[in-house]
């Protein structure tokens, strides 16, 4: 059986209101402090018109109002919707999905199951979680971040920062000096066109160029090949084998094993140490030098000295004083040729 109830609210205008109670369902006014109430199977409607408030609630679904504070709430099926006009604040939350905007700091925020969306107009950050990846947006210092899987990518257009991380893979963009990183399963790129550096590790492996300095390196299972083009060197490190070339002072470096070969062009030295034995040659002043096995071999052609050291035994040959020297077993040999100048009868 339904009741209905008419209420006179107003003396001078009379309105009529039709009520409809049905069981347990309330409605209640009350004029001093200005409440309406409304409650139809546990959901509720209030408005208070000091403090301002509405309130509805549907289902648990509640709406609040107040306009003193500014507050403006909504929930649906606990999803929640709240505004505040004077720290600006709005609030969403659908399954637990959290929108938020602040207009005085300027903050707006998303969480869609988890996810969050950020956005801050002052400091200007947007930021985005979605399955825990992260997005951030900086328009001050212009940072973007974002991260999926635990991968992050990061602008920055005052300093020009661009990274991206992909299963731990990490990519790095700077425009204003230039520089982007790729680390692709631990493996890294990086080039900076202001320096004009590129690297790039794969496998530990590492590749690097400066086009300003012109170095170009490359780190295969650690072997290292670095190649500079302005004082043109070349380095390779195979299997801690280093080879290295410099085509200003000419430099080649060549180490296999622990072996050294190394060419200088403009003071013309080569060495190779083989072993721990080393071979030099020096072409201005003609010096060639052997060590094998501690034996050593020396060849001047300029001051003409030819040195031979085998197991302790050394030869010594010097062109211009004609000296030849022999050590054998602690055996001495000397050879000097003497000009002799006839004195006049």
């Amino acid at each position: 059986m339904c009741k209905y109830i008419f209420l006179n609210t107003f003396q001078d205008c009379k309105i009529q209101t039709k009520l409809r109670l049905s069981r347990d369902d309330t409605l209640h006014l009350n004029s001093r402090d200005d409440t309406l109430h409304l409650n139809s199977r546990d959901d509720t409607l209030h408005l208070n018109s000091r403090d301002d408030t509405l309130h509805l609630n549907s289902r648990d679904d509640t709406l609040h109002l107040n306009s003193r504070d500014d507050t403006l709430h909504m929930n649906s099926r606990d999803d929640t919707l709240h505004l505040n006009s004077r720290d600006d604040t709005l609030h969403l939350n659908s399954r637990d999905d959290t929108l938020h905007l602040n207009s005085r700091d300027d903050t707006l925020h998303l969480n869609s199951r988890d996810d969050t969306l950020h956005l801050n107009s002052r400091d200007d950050t947007l930021h985005l979680n979605s399955r825990d990846d992260t997005l951030h947006l900086n328009s001050r210092d212009d940072t973007l971040h974002m991260n999926s899987r635990d991968d992050t990518l990061h602008l920055n257009s005052r300093d020009d920062t661009l990274h991206l991380n992909s299963r731990d893979d990490t990519l790095h963009l700077n425009s204003r000096d230039d520089t982007l990183h790729l680390n692709s399963r631990d493996d890294t790129l990086h080039l900076n066109s202001r320096d004009d550096t590129l690297h790039l590790n794969s496998r530990d492996d590492t590749l690097h160029l400066n086009s300003r300095d012109d170095t170009l390196h490359l780190n295969s299972r650690d072997d290292t090949l670095h190649m500079n083009s302005r004082d043109d060197t070349l380095h390779l490190n195979s299997r801690d084998d280093t080879l290295h070339l410099n085509s200003r002072d000419d430099t080649l470096h060549m180490n296999s094993r622990d072996d050294t070969l190394h060419l200088n062009s403009r003071d013309d030295t080569l060495h190779l140490n083989s072993r721990d034995d080393t071979l030099h040659m020096n072409s201005r002043d003609d010096t060639l030098h052997l060590n094998s096995r501690d034996d050593t071999l020396h060849l001047n052609s300029r001051d003409d000295t030819l040195h031979l050291n085998s197991r302790d035994d050394t030869l010594h040959m010097n062109s211009r004083d004609d000296t030849l020297h022999m050590n054998s077993r602690d055996d001495t040999l000397h050879m000097k040729s003497i000009s002799v100048k006839k004195s006049p009868l």
